[in-house]
């Protein structure tokens, strides 16, 4: 099982054609511009070049909805966009760092 990533996609009419951005949170990625957008009645077709290789979203439009596939890297997977604002993502949790403690020099070294 892959990992799930929390994705926000905004979708912008620019006169003829439509443009959008994606936010992934996990990944510190805001308002990375996707690209060949194209929504054609009820499909969704949206790519983002990325690091791993082109990542290629196809979906369609299921009443609020667009749920779809996407494949990058050889590897496919799920997605599903809902009407709104994007959901809350946890914060990362940070290893733990050792302290150091000081020894207190109430006397004499030995």
């Amino acid at each position: 099982m892959g990992t799930r990533l929390v994705i926000a996609v905004t979708l912008t009419v620019d006169g003829p054609s439509w443009k959008a951005v994606i936010d992934i949170p996990q990944q510190g990625a805001a308002g990375v511009p996707l690209t060949a957008v194209r929504i054609e009645g009820a499909r969704v077709h949206f790519e983002l070049p990325a690091g791993p290789g082109l990542a290629v979203f196809d979906g369609e439009r299921q009443g609020e909805a667009i749920k779809g596939t996407f494949t990058q890297a050889g590897v496919t997977g799920t997605f599903e966009l809902a009407r709104g604002a994007a959901p809350a993502v946890p914060a990362p949790r940070l290893p733990l760092r050792p302290t150091r403690r000081r020894r207190s020099a109430s006397g004499p070294a030995p």
